[in-house]
């Protein structure tokens, strides 16, 4: 994994899942989920530290209201959402050079949304992405199938990574007036680096397989954040266990 995260690149094809691969999917969740709490716990301290507290996580208030919602979005929703809306498209010969400008031409739609940004700059970034990816894909079909490959492999990483950081990215609705500080942007590191290792499974195991690692990451991040949330109440040491496992969740925006 980390000799292709060191370099992503467009594979020939995806691995069938036996045995060892079976195993080597199961080391990585638990290794996820090990550097995901732990991670968090050293994200919120540092935030609380500089910020004098962290802002409310919506998956937090979600847990307290309803733990069937949290369940229900965490586990089956987000996982599939997700997953197709940032990996599904890596994995297309001409999707994964043409879909970054479409994700981030979608992203400035949100942030209008969300910011309250003018509809004109919204315009003006969609409009202007727009024709990006109508030359891109008019350049990719002129060249030979030699140069597409080539082009492929050059720009897959750009692809790989850019929408690592746009997944990250999105999870900052999790909390209250998102982006309130620069320091809030290590608040979604634990997204980040989960991102790449979701890239590499979709991108060595397939689209599915992806989703089912991103469902089981969450559904045992939930688990343990409810039943800390359970045994005691805010401010005694089963919350502090709490605390990292809502910060580590791919759980992306607040569930309505």
């Amino acid at each position: 994994m980390f000799a292709y995260l060191r370099r992503p690149y467009f594979p020939a094809g995806k691995d069938r899942v036996g045995e060892a691969q079976l195993k080597h999917l199961i080391q990585l969740l638990f290794f996820s989920l090990a550097m995901m709490i732990v991670l968090s716990g050293f994200v919120g301290a540092i935030i609380t530290n500089v910020a004098g507290e962290l802002p409310e996580n919506a998956n937090a208030a979600a847990g307290q209201e309803s733990p069937a919602v949290l369940l229900f979005y965490g586990v089956i929703l987000a996982p599939i959402v997700e997953e197709v809306i940032f990996r599904s498209w890596l994995g297309g010969r001409r999707a994964c050079v043409l879909g970054l400008p479409i994700l981030i031409s979608l992203f400035a739609v949100a942030a209008a949304v969300i910011a309250d940004v003018s509809p004109m700059v919204t315009f003006a970034i969609a409009a202007g992405l727009s024709v990006l990816v109508l030359a891109l894909a008019r350049q990719l079909n002129a060249l030979p199938p030699a140069a597409q490959k080539d082009a492929r492999w050059r720009l897959f990483p750009i692809a790989f990574y850019g929408s690592t950081v746009l997944f990250a990215l999105l999870h900052l609705s999790n909390y209250q007036d998102g982006l309130s500080s620069p320091i809030m942007l290590l608040a979604v590191l634990p997204q980040a680096l989960v991102g790449l290792i979701l890239g590499y499974v979709r991108m060595r195991f397939g689209l599915v397989q992806a989703i089912i690692f991103h469902a089981l990451y969450n559904f045992v991040l939930i688990g343990i954040f409810l039943m800390a949330q359970s045994m005691a109440p805010a401010g005694t040491s089963a919350a502090l266990i709490a605390h990292p496992a809502a910060l580590a969740l791919v759980v992306g925006g607040a569930p309505t």
